[in-house]
């Protein structure tokens, strides 16, 4: 969804508070959509270490994670789910494996 600001032109004194009125308007409608952008409500973990077997993760979301956004990668490696392993609670963990190799990174889990 696009959000749109409309500009308004303010020819008289009389109009100026229309014009307050109708700016908090807009503004409270953009910052409603932002407040329920997934990124915004989103978990970051910082210097996670994940290795190419199971490592379980406490993302805390209270729900499952609909996804995640993998930051600080320091080579060429793909960060993904092992369903393998039992998951105690979806709902606050996930196991994540690398493709290889042991590295540190910062998860955003959405």
């Amino acid at each position: 969804m696009a959000l749109e600001f409309r500009r308004q032109v303010i020819a008289d004194k009389e109009q100026v508070v229309d014009a307050i009125n109708d700016t908090q308007e807009q503004i409270f409608n953009i910052v409603r959509v932002l407040n329920k952008s997934p990124t915004v409500t989103g978990v970051l973990l910082k210097n996670i270490t994940i290795g190419s077997t199971p490592t379980l993760v406490r993302h805390g979301l209270g729900y499952n994670a609909q996804g995640w956004i993998v930051t600080n990668k320091s080579a060429n490696f793909e960060v993904y789910q092992d369903i393998s392993v039992s998951n105690p609670d979806a709902s606050q963990f996930i196991y994540l494996r690398t493709s290889s190799g042991s590295y540190t990174v910062n998860i955003l889990f959405i």
